[in-house]
């Protein structure tokens, strides 16, 4: 597995999200300069060491995910100043997650899950103490996941999907 991602690996991730159809697409050197400042944000699966899945979480401060949440800004809006890993309790956007279509199975899913889950709890070990869980849902794979695996609540439509929440303490319980 890489230690580091490249340039190269968000442009998969990019052509992945043209692959399923997400509305609202990260462009990948945006996506890179957010991993080059805030590494702790994505984590990926891999085949043959090539990118073909991912899960990105993002640490907003405290006013910029209520923003975000209440539908007054979209991810598109979020500056890198707006991303804070520092900041306790912190508040998590589950940005997006998404699995190549050619790669699209249980063991992949499962593999990313437990990646994120992994990952996650990596954070928490080292300080991140979650006050709340947010993810703005556009596909059903991801209702999906928001619904069955954490048991996130529907908070509010938007644009592209809708807002799923989950407070810090249920995040912290599901994420063990």
């Amino acid at each position: 597995m890489k230690q580091k991602l490249t340039l190269k690996d968000f442009q998969d991730m990019e052509a992945i999200d043209h692959a399923v159809g997400f509305e609202s697409i990260t462009p990948a050197d945006i996506a890179f300069e957010q991993y080059k400042r805030f590494p702790q944000y994505i984590c990926v699966i891999e085949d043959a060491n090539k990118v073909v899945g991912y899960a990105c979480i993002l640490a907003l401060k405290p006013d910029v995910f209520e923003k975000f949440k209440e539908t007054e800004i979209n991810e598109h809006q979020i500056e890198l100043d707006d991303i804070d890993f520092e900041t306790k309790p912190t508040h998590l956007l589950f940005q997006s997650i998404a699995i190549c279509p050619s790669h699209q199975n249980f063991r992949n899913v499962k593999r990313l899950f437990e990646k994120f889950k992994s990952h996650i709890r990596n954070l928490i070990a080292n300080g991140m103490q979650v006050a709340e869980f947010i993810a703005e849902c556009s596909t059903d794979k991801g209702v999906e996941m928001a619904t069955r695996f954490f048991k996130m609540k529907p908070y509010k439509k938007t644009k592209h999907g809708q807002i799923y929440t989950l407070d810090g303490r249920t995040f912290m319980e599901k994420i063990k």
